[in-house]
């Protein structure tokens, strides 16, 4: 929902500065918003084009809804026994993206938020490349230098 409510936050941030946060200074609200990572959960795709158009790809990742049981997983509606016949990623598989794009949604987004890199998850009887380590890396966060 955040994305929704940039330009009204941004107008927020302009007209009112007694009622926002202006301890930083030339960094509209917007801008903050597209420095987060935000999950794909949306259950539409014209919301999940607009989430992806104004955060760019590289900052959406597969999401769950976990705990909750709203995710895109096999559901029936108890009102209208509506039935939802899905699996998590199916409206980014079935969205006619890119395939990189659809690739970076499903996983590499989530690697790249976790500082781990893809060489790591190996096929079976694979020896995984080490994680580099790199700007995004919880290793350079906690200040390891390890590989």
């Amino acid at each position: 929902a955040l994305p929704f409510l940039a330009g009204r936050l941004d107008w927020g941030h302009k007209c009112r500065p007694d009622l926002v946060a202006v301890d930083t200074p030339g960094v509209a609200p917007r801008e903050g918003i597209r420095r987060l990572y935000l999950d794909s959960i949306t259950h539409d795709r014209d919301a999940l084009k607009f989430l992806i158009d104004f955060m760019g790809h590289e900052r959406v990742m597969l999401g769950s809804d976990y705990p909750f049981p709203l995710g895109e997983v096999f559901s029936v509606a108890p009102g209208t026994g509506e039935r939802l016949e899905v699996y998590p990623g199916h409206l980014i598989e079935s969205s006619g993206m890119p395939v990189s794009v659809i690739k970076r949604l499903l996983g590499g987004t989530a690697l790249e938020w976790l500082g781990m890199a893809e060489a790591n998850f190996g096929r079976a009887g694979e020896t995984p490349a080490p994680a580099p380590v790199g700007a995004n890396s919880a290793a350079d966060v906690n200040g390891d230098k390890r590989p």
